[in-house]
């Protein structure tokens, strides 16, 4: 009895495990079926992106070197279809891209408050609207930027602290000025003002510095104008009386552009906000620049002074060499000469 008893649970037990293997090899089949590989976009490309972006190189760059390497893989496969009717069809298929694309040109959007030219990367995700609005404010930005201070001239340059970012600029004026600025009207004026105000001084600079090396190059000897040789391959002329009109002419053109600036800066009063007045405002501005312009200062001392030398030098030539000098003379100023040249050589 005991025996008969033990055969049939042995034989469900032996049963029972074999269903249970089947079911579980049936079960990784349908897993491995299901499993689909993922795309996560091209790795080679990825890596390549992220050496650029190591090197440096900007997002425009990146992607006109993307394009150039991997062209093979951008052109569309072309696949043979068969139909019913055993006839043979080309279907070009692109695989298509799952990943996100950057807008590049958003990249180098201007901000309109600051009405200079500061360009700043903006946030990732950006609606179109908004773009559209940045874009419509960079143009109006340059536009009233240029209508302020444009005049195709190689005599003005922009200062470097103008360059700054906004942020920066508006940080030292509200502690220069003891003003707020939170209005973007006064932000405006004040940018436009400080600009006006920097070309006005450089150019009241360079008039001084040009006026003065034509006062001490026309007290020389009766009309024999002696000038150092920086100043004529400026004007890429060797007669000194073409270098003096030449010299008079660029005089007239800083006295032209002064007068321009003075007559935007008079037109701009009108435009001033209630909250701020123009003298007091003037005032500040103008201490700022000076506090800013010390070393332009200094460059253009620095020039008077070495022509000046240069001036006192070709004196000091003409009064040992063309005057009445005896052989001896000559012979002792040659050896002092030589003498000197060995002394700089050493």
């Amino acid at each position: 009895m005991n025996n008969s008893s033990k055969i049939p649970i042995t034989s469900s037990l032996s049963s029972i495990t074999t269903t249970d293997n089947i079911q579980q090899q049936q079960t990784i089949v349908k897993k491995k079926q299901k499993r689909i590989k993922r795309c996560h976009g091209d790795r080679k490309k990825q890596r390549y992106r992220k050496k650029c972006r190591a090197k440096g190189m900007k997002p425009a760059t990146i992607a006109k070197r993307v394009k150039k390497r991997f062209k093979d893989n951008n052109n569309p496969t072309t696949q043979l279809v068969t139909t019913n009717d055993n006839t043979v069809t080309n279907t070009s298929t692109t695989s298509p891209s799952h990943k996100r694309k950057r807008d590049l040109t958003i990249n180098q959007v201007v901000r309109s408050a600051s009405q200079l030219s500061i360009t700043t990367s903006p946030p990732k995700k950006m609606t179109k609207t908004k773009i559209n609005n940045a874009t419509t404010t960079t143009t109006a930005a340059t536009a009233t930027t240029t209508s302020v201070v444009t005049h195709n001239d190689n005599i003005y340059r922009c200062a470097p602290y103008l360059k700054r970012t906004s942020s920066i600029l508006l940080q030292a004026l509200r502690l220069q000025l003891e003003h707020p600025l939170k209005k973007k009207i006064e932000q405006r004026f004040i940018f436009q003002r400080l600009q006006l105000l920097d070309k006005q001084f450089c150019l009241e600079i360079h008039r001084f510095l040009w006026q003065s090396y034509l006062n001490i190059g026309s007290q020389q000897q009766q009309q024999q104008y002696t000038w150092p040789d920086e100043i004529y391959t400026k004007f890429q002329t060797k007669d000194s009386r073409l270098c003096y009109q030449s010299i008079e002419k660029y005089i007239h053109d800083i006295q032209y552009q002064l007068e321009q600036c003075n007559k935007i800066l008079m037109e701009q009063n009108s435009t001033c906000p209630e909250s701020i007045s123009i003298d007091i405002c003037d005032v500040h501005l103008k201490k700022y620049i000076e506090s800013q312009q010390k070393q332009f200062r200094q460059k253009i001392n620095h020039q008077l002074s070495k022509f000046k030398e240069c001036i006192q030098e070709q004196q000091l030539h003409h009064t040992l060499f063309n005057d009445n000098v005896t052989k001896d003379q000559n012979k002792t100023i040659h050896q002092l000469i030589n003498i000197q040249d060995k002394q700089l050589n050493c």
